[in-house]
């Protein structure tokens, strides 16, 4: 009898502990988010385990599922749904479901191999840009790609190499050598493609009207690519009035500008399968 009353004492007193211990929750990955969204919630789309920002744990619940644009994700704001970008090292180029996890899909590229630099840290929505170490003689291994002097990692092979200089050469970002002769500066482009890009300076800038920029802000897919052709310089805002009075409205062109770009750029937001961490 002492026995089994000390059987009972101490199962009540583990009961006691396990219901009154709060038990930090740690978001699934892979394939354990599926399992647990079965085991959690009566629909697997329904399930979140979201970042409380303001109380830094993570809460799950059944209160999905959520879409945001590229470039944002969703997070828990007193108990509700909350829209904010990804963090500084993760961007995304389509649009976040709550279904898919509770951070931005790709980890951006270090560009920390063998003769590589940061070009630029990218943002929300692109991956960083590396170049190669041109001041310590590296240089692409791929002479295919969009730009000389920098690389887009998640579309191209970014390897750098050590490239050699022949006598009185020097390696310069764009992969030109400068070449001294009796005093005489001569510039020979090695790469064939190099006088074919443009460079920044050259870059075409198209006028839109800010009130037509402002007009795409209920489609989140175009309103994205407009902010970051304003960020890249090849759009430029103006806010002066718009004259209707002429055959062609600006406006109109300007409409027709905007869907041109939509499609050349459409493919910038294809990103080809990679590993997701």
């Amino acid at each position: 009898m002492p026995d089994q009353i000390i059987i009972i004492v101490s199962t009540l007193f583990l009961f006691t502990v396990k219901t009154n211990t709060h038990i930090e929750v740690k978001c699934p990955s892979g394939k354990h988010w599926y399992l647990r969204a079965m085991s959690f919630c009566s629909s697997v789309d329904q399930y979140t385990c979201l970042l409380d920002y303001v109380n830094n744990v993570d809460i799950e619940s059944c209160n999905g599922k959520k879409t945001e644009p590229p470039g944002d994700k969703t997070v828990i704001n007193s108990g509700n749904f909350d829209t904010e970008s990804c963090s500084f090292e993760r961007f995304q180029p389509f649009s976040f479901s709550t279904s898919q996890g509770n951070t931005c899909i790709y980890k951006k590229t270090m560009c920390s191999e063998e003769g590589q630099l940061v070009y630029n840290n990218g943002t929300s929505v692109y991956d960083r840009k590396c170049r190669c170490d041109y001041t310590n003689n590296f240089s692409f291994v791929s002479t295919e790609r969009i730009d000389m002097c920098f690389c887009d990692p998640t579309n191209e092979d970014c390897s750098c190499h050590i490239k050699l200089c022949g006598k009185g050469h020097i390696l310069t970002p764009a992969e030109i050598w400068i070449v001294f002769l009796a005093g005489i500066i001569v510039i020979v482009v090695e790469d064939p493609y190099t006088n074919m890009k443009k460079t920044e300076e050259d870059k075409s800038k198209y006028k839109i009207h800010k009130a037509t920029v402002e007009s795409y802000k209920g489609r989140p897919y175009e309103y994205t690519v407009l902010k970051d052709l304003i960020e890249d310089g090849t759009i430029e805002i103006y806010d002066s009035s718009k004259n209707t009075t002429e055959p062609n409205p600006p406006q109109i062109e300007e409409e027709k500008v905007l869907q041109n770009l939509f499609e050349e750029y459409k493919s910038k937001y294809i990103i080809r399968r990679r590993e997701v961490e």
